[in-house]
């Protein structure tokens, strides 16, 4: 994403950049109607999340996971930093901009709202992992898994990995369909 994508971006693109740039760059990469009802910002009990992929009925025989995703987009300004500073610095840095911090707790606030209400409109979801993608400008990606872990095992009882690893390929473009534990 970082080293293909955001490079397709030019200047006169941040005037009107946002979350929903970095969720429709995710969408395009992400879309798979077959394996998943896919929804942006779906409305589950008066909030709306950013990106759903809910694994179809009829697919729930295979290990495949349900994704919450939540964006936040961080400008350059606000970061406080131009995009060549950025480019060279490394994640663990980067995760530790103030500006980056506040958009991660922001976007675990919304998704601990947005699985409770997703187990209430599915019903039980133990293969549910979410996410929070935070871009700063379109120069970096900062991804991690929610804080939330779950205890169960799945329906098939094995335990699916929750770790930051399953965005890796889409961060350095190396693409293969990751969802499947």
């Amino acid at each position: 994403m970082e080293q293909k994508y955001f490079k397709v971006f030019s200047n006169r693109d941040y005037a009107h950049s946002n979350e929903l740039t970095i969720k429709t760059a995710f969408l395009t990469l992400l879309f798979n109607d077959t394996l998943y009802i896919m929804e942006s910002e779906a409305e589950i009990e008066r909030g709306h999340a950013d990106l759903t992929l809910i694994v179809r009925p009829d697919r729930r025989q295979y290990r495949i996971l349900d994704i919450l995703i939540e964006f936040k987009f961080v400008s350059l300004k606000e970061a406080g930093l131009d995009g060549k500073t950025l480019e060279a610095m490394d994640r663990a840095a980067l995760k530790a901009l103030p500006a980056v911090q506040s958009k991660q707790g922001e976007a675990e606030v919304g998704l601990a709202r947005y699985r409770e209400k997703l187990h209430n409109k599915f019903g039980d979801l133990p293969r549910l992992h979410s996410f929070c993608v935070v871009a700063v400008g379109f120069e970096r990606l900062v991804f991690s898994p929610s804080e939330w872990r779950q205890g169960n095992r799945t329906d098939d009882g094995f335990y699916a990995p929750i770790d930051g690893k399953v965005f890796e390929p889409f961060i350095h473009h190396e693409f293969e369909y990751p969802f499947a534990s």
